[in-house]
């Protein structure tokens, strides 16, 4: 792959609203891309970086751990915040799981979060073994992510980290004990097909967290990677209307 495959995105808008967008587990900011192109398009500055050992193959990946996904998240919402007045946070998949920590610990800094196919918890078999054989198998090759047809699949790396597993399996934990802390309007996307995440993790999401305003849009015809399918402009539009309803601004 060529080395901006794997680059932060950084694309500069019109108005003083940001949206903090994070990728998902193995992938990169380029599996988000589309979404963020559209809703820069519509004014926003929007930053996607790079998570901490997603930048080459599972040896890197094995380095990092949750610590290391959140603190990238982390300082990435600080840098953003000194671009813009106002942050909304988005989250693809794993990305949802930290945009959710972050609106856990910075609800002031956070005006609004939207999950994308979030995911909560993993009962597949692979994911409870990987607590019990992290540290004796080192990895595992990793399963292809379905998108639309005539598009690849959007990942940086062809095997998987068991620690980086175990690690995001831990790290679920302790983000969904913490889910009502959540009290800032929430907004959650989830594909009907998904074939990764099941769609029960946002369902989760939604009725464990005490937002007032906390919705719920469903894709029928798109897969895991929505930006990279079907209805990307579908998401881009319901997003950006999220954020519009909760900094009202002259179009």
């Amino acid at each position: 792959m060529q080395p901006d495959f794997y680059d932060p995105i950084f694309l500069k808008g019109n108005r003083n609203i940001g949206v903090l967008m994070l990728h998902g587990f193995t992938g990169t900011p380029k599996s988000v891309e589309p979404w963020a192109q559209g809703l820069n398009k519509k004014g926003f500055t929007v930053y996607v970086p790079l998570l901490a050992g997603h930048a080459s193959d599972w040896r890197e990946m094995a380095r990092h751990d949750w610590g290391d996904w959140l603190q990238s998240a982390e300082e990435a919402l600080s840098d953003l915040e000194q671009q813009v007045d106002e942050v909304f946070v988005a989250g693809f998949s794993m990305g949802g799981t930290i945009a959710s920590r972050l609106t856990q610990l910075f609800p002031d800094r956070i005006s609004g979060v939207i999950l994308l196919n979030p995911t909560i918890y993993d009962n597949h078999i692979r994911m409870i073994a990987s607590r019990f054989l992290a540290w004796l198998i080192p990895s595992i090759k990793a399963e292809g992510t379905d998108v639309a047809k005539s598009d690849p699949i959007i990942t940086s790396q062809q095997r998987v980290s068991l620690r980086a597993a175990n690690s995001l399996h831990k790290f679920r934990h302790i983000v969904r004990r913490d889910l009502p802390l959540i009290k800032t309007p929430i907004k959650i996307f989830l594909s009907v097909n998904d074939n990764v995440v099941p769609y029960s993790n946002g369902l989760l999401i939604s009725n464990s967290v005490r937002s007032e305003r906390n919705e719920i849009h469903f894709f029928e015809k798109s897969f895991h990677v929505v930006p990279q399918d079907y209805e990307n402009e579908e998401l881009v539009e319901a997003s950006a209307d999220f954020v519009y309803s909760l900094s009202p601004v002259q179009i």
